[in-house]
């Protein structure tokens, strides 16, 4: 995969683990997004173990500009609204 993607531009990723409060993905997350060519958005907080400690606001992410968003709320029952069904 990581040849594939080899000089390529890097997106910049912004993986949501949790969405209250926002979570950002922990370190293997970050290695992946890597793998597959792209830039974590918040690289600092890759080898944070603790969830608690990878905690940012609405506006870091607003701030940190990702090109793409990818959410993963393990075990969070996603309902879809009616409308939209």
């Amino acid at each position: 995969m990581a040849a594939l993607v080899r000089g390529r531009p890097k997106p910049k990723v912004y993986f949501e683990e949790w969405d209250d409060p926002l979570i950002s993905g922990i370190g293997w997350i970050s290695e992946l997004i890597e793998i597959a060519g792209g830039k974590d958005a918040f690289p600092e907080l890759r080898k944070r173990k603790a969830a608690k400690d990878r905690i940012v606001s609405p506006r870091d992410v607003i701030a940190a500009a990702p090109d793409i968003i990818l959410a993963s709320w393990r075990g969070k029952k996603v309902v879809a609204d009616q409308a939209t069904v």
